[in-house]
């Protein structure tokens, strides 16, 4: 069974997809290891065609 997810949640939710943008310009600051780290998890918990997970 699916998740349910509360108002505040679907509130910020919202605001993101309001928020998001195209970005050209980027910061010359290094990112840190542990948010690069948590990205990249985050990221290969995406669905892929037929389980192929290319990444």
């Amino acid at each position: 069974m699916p998740p349910g997810f509360s108002d505040d949640f679907r509130d910020a939710l919202d605001r993101l997809f309001v928020w998001r943008r195209d970005v050209r310009h980027f910061r010359t600051d290094p990112v840190d290891p542990a948010v690069l780290d948590r990205l990249l998890a985050t990221a290969c918990l995406a669905p892929s065609v037929g389980l192929s997970e290319p990444w």
